[in-house]
């Protein structure tokens, strides 16, 4: 978050499976929050490298909680992520734990490292990229605006030896074995920066079938994204008119699952709209709308079936936060209103079926 607030890391759980089109969204495994105080002055970078609260070390804190996690559920994870994740002692780290990872890399990241025979893969993949309309991040990371386009991405990838970079600690190895895929675009059209990714990954690449699950895995990362949408917009979070860190982490641990909620509801409806209910909004939940779209207590207009599919549940729950049909898909601001004012419901219906047992 930015300007006087704070930052959120956070690891999603996502679910990719075989030939899916788009990740499912599992929940919310762990999060961190980083308050920035003041800069002081630029510090020598060995100084920078030995602090043990760097920024930097929120990455391997937050892996290894997953992967606690992962071990008592005997589950096996994939850790994705971005360019700022690209740092020799996280990657040593992981692969010393045996631990696997598919992690983009900045530019001069393999200067050093000794490439083996590289190998291109005999598919393109047609993908469609959405519009970047703005980037508040700032920085160097930030990304440029960019409209929505249909690209052809070519691959190619190699093992990688890694070696120590000298400011790295020599309890580290001195070297890694690792796999490097790299996506390109082929024809971008003129003026318009071309994809390029370079994924460093312990996952194989033997054939195109791994090539292809290397890169459909890291495509998943952009679920983040739209979580974020889902927390930012849709739960209003940083308009928040609170006045302390501690309300707004107490704020905040209320909106984080019903992001997620928001995220799987939404998802599953655009990409498999025949999907179960019951599988984006649970049994109580769908029992308690359908209850409210009886025509005796229906207020919003809503319209479900005797058996209704995902996707009118989300038209449903979007109804009860005030979408009108006629304006297309419902946005965030509208499923979630319909959601609190579902969720208060239940609440409500809950309290009330206690208070009959209890006068019984």
């Amino acid at each position: 978050m930015m300007g006087q607030g704070f930052y959120l890391h956070t690891s999603l759980l996502v679910a990719l499976d075989e030939g899916a089109d788009r990740p499912i969204p599992l929940g919310i495994v762990d999060y961190e929050i980083l308050v920035r105080g003041e800069r002081g002055p630029k510090r020598p970078w060995r100084e920078e490298y030995a602090d043990p609260n760097k920024e930097s070390l929120r990455w391997m804190r937050l892996m290894t909680r997953v992967d606690e996690a992962a071990d008592a559920h005997l589950a096996s994870v994939i850790h994705v992520a971005d360019r700022e994740a690209c740092k020799y002692e996280l990657l040593a780290e992981r692969a010393e734990q045996r631990r696997r990872f598919i992690i983009r890399v900045r530019g001069p990241f393999l200067d050093r490292a000794a490439r083996g025979p590289a190998r291109s893969a005999s598919f393109v993949r047609v993908v469609d990229l959405s519009p970047r309309i703005t980037d508040s991040s700032g920085g160097r990371s930030a990304r440029k605006v960019r409209a929505g386009r249909r690209a052809t991405l070519t691959f190619q990838s190699c093992p990688v030896t890694l070696k120590r970079p000298k400011h790295v600690a020599k309890e580290r190895a001195p070297e890694m074995q690792l796999n490097v895929v790299e996506v390109r675009e082929r024809n971008a059209p003129t003026g318009v920066e071309p994809v390029s990714w370079v994924l460093i990954t312990t996952e194989s690449i033997a054939s195109d079938d791994d090539v292809l699950r290397v890169v459909d895995a890291y495509r998943a990362r952009w679920m983040i994204e739209e979580y974020f949408k889902a927390l930012k917009t849709g739960c209003a979070f940083e308009t928040r008119q609170l006045d302390s860190l501690g309300s707004l982490e107490t704020a905040l641990a209320v909106f984080i699952p019903i992001a997620w909620q928001m995220l799987l509801l939404r998802g599953v409806v655009r990409d498999a709209p025949a999907t179960p209910p019951e599988q984006v909004l649970g049994p109580r939940l769908l029992t308690l709308l359908v209850a409210l779209a009886a025509p005796s207590v229906n207020i919003w207009g809503m319209k479900l079936s005797k058996k209704p599919t995902a996707r009118e549940v989300l038209y449903a729950v979007a109804r009860m936060g005030g979408h009108l049909p006629n304006n297309g898909p419902p946005g965030w601001l509208t499923i979630r209103r319909g959601l609190d004012d579902l969720y208060a419901l239940d609440q409500a219906a809950q309290m009330l079926g206690l208070l009959r047992c209890d006068q019984s």
